[in-house]
C-alpha cells in the first residue's frame, strides 16, 4: 500500500486471487518487499509467485507489471538484493532471481537446509542453515558453496549473518562467532 503521512490510501497492489490466497495464508506476509532501480519493486508471495511493480503506480489488484513462478517452497524471512538480482530465501534453500527489462528469471538455486534471511557481502551471499547450525558461504554468480561452518545452536529460522570490516558475524550457540569474509 501506498499511503500518505496521514495514513489515507493512494495506491495498493494485490494479486488477482488475493480472495483464495489469503482464505489459506497463502498472502504475500511472509518477505519483504524490495526497491530496485527506475521505480521497480520486488514482492514474492508465499506461494513462491514473484511480482514486478511499479512503485510510482501500483497498480490495484492484479497491477503488477510481471509475475512469474520463481521459486518451490515458501519463501520465507528477508530477502537481499545486489544489483538486478535478489535472493529469496525458502525451507529448502536459496534462490536467485534477476530482474531485467521488466523480466523476472531464475538464475540459480542452492539447496540449504531451512537457510535464515541472506545478505550480501562482495561477490558471496551468507545465509546461516539454521536446523544445521552452520554457516554458509556461496557465489553470487552460481550459488556454489564457497565455505560451510559449523557454529552450532541458532537463536531462531530467522538467524542472519552480519557483515562488515572483511568480517561475518553470526550469533550462535549464545555467543557471537566471527570469520572473515
Amino acid at each position: 500500500m501506498h499511503l500518505t503521512g496521514r495514513g489515507a490510501l493512494l495506491d495498493r497492489f494485490a494479486p488477482t486471487n488475493w480472495a483464495s490466497l489469503n482464505s489459506r495464508d497463502g498472502d504475500l506476509g511472509s518477505t519483504n518487499p524490495v526497491l530496485l532501480g527506475g521505480n521497480r519493486v520486488f514482492q514474492i508471495g508465499k506461494s513462491g509467485i514473484g511480482y514486478l511493480l511499479d512503485s510510482a503506480h501500483l497498480g490495484g489488484i492484479g497491477g503488477q507489471i510481471v509475475s512469474a513462478k520463481v521459486c518451490d517452497g515458501e519463501p520465507l524471512g528477508g530477502v537481499s538484493r545486489a544489483g538486478s538480482t535478489v535472493y529469496v530465501p525458502r525451507a529448502e534453500g536459496i534462490t536467485a532471481v534477476s530482474i531485467r527489462n521488466d523480466r523476472l528469471a531464475v538464475e540459480w538455486k542452492a539447496h540449504i537446509a531451512t537457510p535464515g534471511p541472506p545478505i550480501i557481502t562482495g561477490t558471496a551471499i551468507w545465509t546461516v542453515a539454521t536446523t544445521l547450525g552452520k554457516l554458509i558461504g556461496l557465489r553470487a554468480t552460481t550459488g556454489a558453496t564457497v565455505t560451510s561452518q559449523p557454529i552450532g545452536p541458532v537463536p531462531s529460522q530467522f538467524t542472519s549473518p552480519a557483515g562488515g570490516d572483511g568480517l561475518i558475524a553470526v550469533a550462535a550457540n549464545r555467543t557471537i562467532i566471527a570469520f572473515s569474509d
